[in-house]
């Protein structure tokens, strides 16, 4: 693409030609809102930098919801590791089994992967949830051969939820999201429960080493691949990000003699960066609608750059240019369809970008869809346009956190390991995130970044080989 300024000034001036006697409205509600000068994105990592250093600090409240913890992930892949190992990834609704065999610095898999039964994910006891999981282990180990090994396999387990680390291998749950309930595992080990589980379904000989997250999951695959990748990103529904530390600077970690060279992978938790008034600054009418309408979701920063609200953007953007007038008046009325909250999903702004603008066709395709009334062309370059300036901002915003975790690395070089669906299906997402990352860090560093497909069940059974090597 063109240089991100000389885009941005395309779909800046394409939108005041297609509204040309609206422009105070263009102006206040659209460019105000998603095109972030520098000066605010600087702020957003500086507020990060401070945010990151407050939950570090020896004296951080240890009771707060929000307070991370140390991985215990001390190291990343160096090369040398073979061998079959195991991971199982629960993050959302699906759960994903994996046997994955490392050899000579390359990997190959085998996969499960099944949607978890909602009742599994409603009922207040864990133990029909880890009950499935231990089935779909069973299932896979069946199909591999894999039953009943004289030697015990090793496995890493991806529980992407709040959880209190306190060994690489032991993990309290903290609290549930993302509609899950089995609310009696809170505040016990998320990996007793699941070793409990595999051996009441027998015949597997198996061991869990390692409990991490995606965004830990995805920066050990990313530097598998690739050395100087020191920065994981789940840019996906939701948002996070992840880096090394030098131990001294981890709370745990104060009373270890010896080892203050050593560094630790820390994940930041910055989807909840944010709450109060904080990024007051940031936020617009359709965040604030967004928080009011939405009690109960996470709503910190993310909501400003992850998938789960792109879509609602959109849509309240597009619905505030109808009931004012602005444009889309072919409609009679608000089409039924995406009257509810979050009835415009992201992947249908992924979609509609991935064609480049060329009228009507592509966004009437589809409107189709959703038995939504055809446009003319006019409103149909408009709404390509909205949804570009919604993807700008995440882009921008996603930035500034990447650019805050560059400068605690400090590497001239850095690699930034990432997965998730926006990243992933949204090429101008990409194109903004490493036009802007470059832009915020300091001049001397140089940011890119490895796609990791899947990365966080890659990463669970590469730091089980980590960690089987280490023994």
């Amino acid at each position: 693409m063109a240089s991100l300024d000389t885009y941005i000034g395309t779909v800046r001036s394409d939108i005041l030609k297609i509204i040309p006697d609206s422009r105070s409205f263009v102006e206040e509600h659209l460019f105000q809102v998603f095109f972030l000068p520098d000066e605010k994105l600087n702020k957003v990592k500086d507020l990060l930098q401070a945010e990151i250093d407050k939950r570090l600090h020896p004296d951080a409240d240890l009771n707060d919801p929000f307070t991370f913890y140390p991985s215990f992930v001390e190291q990343v892949p160096d090369g040398s590791e073979n061998g079959k190992y195991l991971a199982i990834d629960l993050g959302g609704t699906k759960c994903r089994t994996l046997v994955v065999d490392v050899n000579n610095k390359t990997t190959s898999q085998n996969i499960i992967e099944e949607t978890i039964p909602m009742d599994y994910i409603r009922d207040e006891s864990a133990s029909n949830l880890f009950d499935y999981i231990a089935d779909q282990l069973h299932r896979l180990l069946t199909d591999c051969k894999l039953l009943n090994t004289p030697t015990s396999l090793k496995l890493g387990f991806t529980f992407s939820f709040p959880v209190k680390q306190l060994a690489v291998d032991k993990a309290e749950v903290i609290n549930w999201t993302k509609h899950y309930k089995c609310s009696d595992l809170i505040g016990k080990d998320v990996v007793d429960k699941l070793e409990d589980s595999i051996r009441k379904r027998g015949e597997m000989n198996v061991k869990c080493t390692a409990v991490i997250n995606d965004t830990i999951g995805t920066l050990i695959t990313g530097a598998f691949i690739d050395p100087h990748c020191s920065i994981g990103l789940i840019s996906g529904t939701g948002t996070n990000g992840c880096c090394f530390e030098p131990v001294k600077n981890i709370r745990e970690y104060r009373n270890t003699n010896g080892r203050e060279e050593k560094m630790v992978a820390i994940d930041t938790r910055w989807n909840n960066f944010g709450y109060g008034d904080v990024i007051d600054f940031l936020m617009s009418e359709y965040d604030r609608e967004i928080t009011r309408d939405t009690v109960g979701i996470n709503m910190g920063i993310e909501k400003l750059m992850c998938g789960m609200f792109i879509g609602e953007n959109v849509r309240r953007v597009l619905h505030k240019m109808y009931t004012e007038g602005i444009s889309f008046t072919s409609w009679k009325s608000w089409p039924s369809q995406w009257k509810d909250v979050f009835s415009l999903d992201t992947s249908v702004v992924s979609d509609i970008l991935s064609h480049p603008l060329n009228g009507m066709v592509i966004v009437n395709k589809y409107l189709s869809k959703f038995n939504i009334d055809n446009l003319p062309e006019n409103d149909c370059r408009l709404l390509y346009r909205v949804c570009e300036l919604v993807v700008i901002r995440a882009g921008h915003v996603t930035a500034a956190c990447v650019a805050c975790l560059v400068q605690r690395v400090g590497k001239e070089v850095i690699g930034v390991a990432v997965d998730g669906s926006v990243f992933k299906h949204t090429s101008l997402y990409r194109d903004v995130l490493n036009d802007k990352a470059n832009t915020l860090v300091d001049h001397k560093q140089k940011v890119y970044f490895v796609p990791c497909n899947d990365g966080s069940g890659l990463g669970a059974a590469l730091i089980a080989a980590m960690m089987d090597k280490s023994d």
